[in-house]
């Protein structure tokens, strides 16, 4: 229960960072580290449990860091979370990426670029089986706008999904 409070709200401030000013602060990912260190210094007995929710997010989304997919604050902000988690980050990253997508289609397809995006993605992935190596993606080649996403935004949104999922009322709700 102490532990949702906690990380319930530095998902919130990370999401409220990231939706104004796409952007999530250093401090806020290393208090959120630190924090997930010390909580689970007294209420967790294995190791193996923290130190699983840093690595696999970090080993998942670096490749989407390299693509400039995701950026290093998102990437920062799934391994504190993951400190507190452990390896329930990955239902969050899972869920967090498919509401993510959802609303990426929704918004490309009020835009009107859907196809055109989908055709560029087509062109792009072929092109990184032809070279084998990982290149950037030409953003604005065919939109006037780049499509950002504020991801921590998704990130809580998962994890409120993934506790009324699993039955768990979140303790300002109780």
């Amino acid at each position: 229960m102490l532990r949702d409070i906690l990380l319930a709200g530095f998902l919130v401030v990370a999401a409220i960072y990231d939706g104004y000013s796409n952007r999530i602060p250093n401090a806020l990912t290393g208090t959120m580290a630190v924090s997930g260190m010390l909580y689970n210094c007294f209420f967790c007995v294995e190791i193996y449990h923290p130190l699983l929710g840093v690595i696999v997010p970090f080993l998942c989304t670096c490749p989407l860091f390299l693509m400039r997919v995701l950026g290093a604050g998102d990437i920062k902000l799934l391994c504190a979370a993951g400190i507190f988690l452990g390896e329930s980050i990955i239902r969050i990253m899972s869920l967090s990426f498919v509401c993510c997508a959802i609303w990426g289609l929704i918004v490309l397809v009020f835009r009107r670029e859907f196809f055109i995006r989908m055709y560029r993605a087509v062109c792009y992935f072929i092109c990184l089986i032809v070279h084998r190596h990982i290149v950037s993606y030409p953003f604005g080649l065919a939109s006037p706008h780049r499509l950002t996403v504020p991801y921590a935004v998704f990130v809580f949104l998962a994890f409120l999904l993934d506790r009324f999922a699993r039955g768990e009322k979140l303790p300002c709700w109780t």
